[in-house]
């Protein structure tokens, strides 16, 4: 018996299949990421089957009860997301988060709920674009069980606002220096705390110590969508 399931979510990337067929990405809330053949979903003899876009919900149907399923049916559901240009590329950034950190079928409904929420906000031509990127990293770290304390050492010492502190992607923030760890100042962990950005002189140390917690999650091949977010980020 073929397992039948309906529901829906988003699609993070599709690559073409065989002759006319698509695999797939999608990220839902039930079972997180899925990967799915969509048949006949390629221009085939002039005729040009819609084909699903990122960054629009879409409902659709399931069938199979092995890792890459069949899908079916898929229907946008409401009205067209259209995304201001320049934010496209922190869309495809979010996808590229989610393809390279998440495993399969390994449902997180706090982090689509955020990245449902992420993708109106971009559609938002005053988006804080730079805040909406490390508060997305911040908390896809914490879903992976990787995001230290920002405001107290592993020594168990409140972070000062005018120190200078080491940061390890597995032990946290300390005021001793180890091997590999990243030196940070006291102001950036603060930021970081509070979600604040608005000082130009921790911006850029701030993403820099979000890429250095996350490169053990998502690799250190460089990101396909940096050439597009280089000037937004």
């Amino acid at each position: 018996m073929i397992a039948e399931e309906n529901s829906g979510g988003y699609v993070l990337h599709s690559r073409p299949w065989r002759e006319t067929s698509l695999i797939l990405e999608l990220f839902t809330r039930e079972e997180g990421r899925i990967a799915a053949v969509m048949r006949s979903a390629r221009k085939v003899q002039g005729r040009s089957p819609t084909r699903p876009q990122p960054f629009q919900h879409y409902e659709w149907q399931l069938t199979g009860r092995r890792e890459l399923k069949n899908l079916s049916q898929l229907e946008l559901a409401g009205r067209p997301r259209i995304l201001p240009p320049q934010h496209l590329a922190i869309g495809f950034y979010l996808n590229e988060l989610l393809m390279r950190a998440l495993s399969r079928m390994e449902a997180m409904p706090r982090l689509y709920d955020a990245y449902d929420q992420a993708l109106a906000l971009l559609a938002d031509q005053n988006c804080n674009l730079f805040g909406l990127s490390r508060n997305f990293e911040q908390l896809l770290l914490q879903e992976l069980g990787a995001a230290p304390d920002w405001l107290v050492t592993v020594e168990g010492e409140a972070v000062d606002l005018e120190g200078i502190y080491y940061l390890d992607p597995e032990s946290g923030v300390s005021r001793v220096s180890s091997n590999g760890a990243k030196p940070v100042r006291g102001v950036a962990l603060h930021a970081l705390d509070s979600g604040d950005y608005s000082e130009p002189s921790v911006r850029r140390e701030v993403r820099d110590v979000m890429a250095f917690l996350l490169q053990p999650h998502i690799g250190t091949a460089p990101l396909k969508s940096r050439e597009l977010w280089l000037g937004t980020r």
